[in-house]
């Protein structure tokens, strides 16, 4: 197993950023609800960050004890996953543990959108969303872990040609069920399933330049969206956004004339339309004056007219 995790620094790497985060958390006794996931904070209040820091942090409602529990069976999972990143490479493994934890994060948040929907438009279902869209918040890397044990199972079939890692994933899954009854299932389930695939090369099409930029833009998205839906303070970063004109009515503007009659065939707003009127007002005025000035011409010629008849 030393040689194993020699091999691994992407792991160790993943471990100790998940210790770190846990004794932050524990130190500012920060709670649960302000870095947990849920429909209710994700979707509804649109705090989208809340996917990335959930995955990371591993809080209880219950007692703070609980979550070092939760993040030491995590750690320790994550220890015995490192012979796929053995087989496949640090690289490979990093690009798996991302796609791991977007697909089994947006599953959760994507069955309770549609459950929620159906339960709307049939009340039938409103008691099984209130089952499914539970308050509770979903935090630690279970889905992941999960599809990194499938991985492995198919990957690594035997560890050392004799233990069979099929084993591993059992031994997690009970301890799971034991200590963190709340687990999320379909997180694990999203997470297995995923797993699979990658196990079997349906994600080989993922360039390390797709990923490296999915990963950027996932990044720049989650700062933008803690700036502009979280009570944390970035002064470094700033926002602004643009004038709202959905309120303006809308008016027509004329675009040809056909026999006799102006057709309007497309809109602007009333902003725009303001614009289009100032911009004409100018040019009448400005008409206006070369017509005054060609009165002055021809009042000036008449006067000499009338000055040789007079003569």
């Amino acid at each position: 197993m030393a040689e194993s995790l020699s091999l691994a620094p992407a792991t160790l790497s993943l471990v100790g950023v998940i210790v770190l985060v846990q004794v932050v958390l524990t130190i500012k006794r920060i709670p649960l609800s302000s870095v947990g996931l849920n429909y209710q904070t994700a979707v509804q209040r649109k705090q989208a960050w809340r996917g990335v820091t959930a995955a990371f942090c591993h809080s209880d409602e219950d007692a703070s004890w609980k979550g070092v529990v939760h993040m030491l069976i995590n750690a320790l999972a994550l220890v015995s996953a490192s012979l796929v990143e053995n087989k496949i490479g640090s690289f490979e493994f990093a690009k798996s543990i991302y796609l791991l934890l977007l697909f089994s994060t947006g599953n959760i948040l994507l069955v309770c959108s549609l459950v929620k929907v159906v339960s709307q438009l049939n009340p039938a279902f409103e008691r099984f969303s209130d089952l499914v869209v539970s308050p509770w918040y979903v935090t630690g890397m279970s889905g992941a872990i999960w599809g990194l044990f499938v991985m492995m199972s198919i990957l690594v079939p035997y560890y050392e040609d004799t233990l069979p890692t099929l084993i591993i994933p059992v031994i997690y899954i009970v301890t799971v069920a034991c200590f963190m009854p709340r687990a999320n299932v379909f997180a694990i389930v999203s997470g297995g399933l995923f797993g699979t695939a990658l196990a079997y090369g349906g994600f080989t099409w993922v360039s390390p330049y797709f990923f490296l930029s999915l990963l950027f833009w996932t990044l720049v998205g989650f700062v933008i969206n803690l700036k502009m839906y979280s009570t944390l303070r970035l002064s470094c970063i700033r926002i602004e956004t643009q004038e709202d004109w959905s309120n303006l009515r809308e008016v027509p503007v004329p675009s040809e004339i056909v026999d006799g009659r102006v057709v309007f065939d497309e809109t602007v707003s009333a902003r725009d339309f303001t614009n289009v009127d100032e911009g004409n007002a100018g040019g009448r005025n400005h008409q206006a004056a070369e017509r005054d000035g060609d009165g002055g011409v021809e009042n000036e010629n008449d006067d000499e007219e009338m000055a040789l008849v007079g003569r």
